[in-house]
């Protein structure tokens, strides 16, 4: 018959008293639970919004009015930044660099094309220098 030899596990466990909590200290374990602790960042981001959305729409328009229907092109190459960090293929900006540059290239043109029709903001009126004395004005 073998005998089992004994381990560091196999000690004895004290028996622990169930302690009672203070009421200070039912409050704290309260607060600090996930649940309690989402509601309050989602109470604090809405006293924000609220406190502040005169300056934010200010800066949404302002926004608007610099780059037009070009903040669809920073929305788009930042959701790619986004994945291709997330999905740990960062390398592809080094490795295919050429066609990052003609991706930029082609944006900035569209980017331009949208601002003879005024749709691509202050930004977009950069691009093509308007307004420049040998601007041919398309109305």
């Amino acid at each position: 018959m073998t005998i089992k030899k004994a381990t560091l596990n196999d000690k004895p466990k004290s028996r622990k008293r169930p302690g009672r909590k203070s009421r200070l200290g039912q409050f704290f374990h309260l607060v600090t639970s996930t649940p309690v602790r989402q509601l309050i960042l989602i109470a604090v981001i809405v006293v924000l919004l609220y406190v502040f959305w005169g300056k934010i729409v200010d800066a949404a328009e302002s926004l608007v009015k610099l780059f037009g229907w070009g903040l669809v092109f920073i929305a788009i190459a930042f959701v790619t930044l986004v994945v291709r960090i997330w999905r740990r293929k960062f390398t592809s900006f080094i490795f295919h660099w050429h066609r990052w540059l003609g991706s930029i290239v082609f944006i900035l043109a569209v980017w331009g094309i949208l601002a003879f029709f005024r749709l691509g903001g202050d930004f977009g009126l950069r691009i093509i220098s308007f307004p420049s004395p040998d601007f041919i004005d398309v109305r």
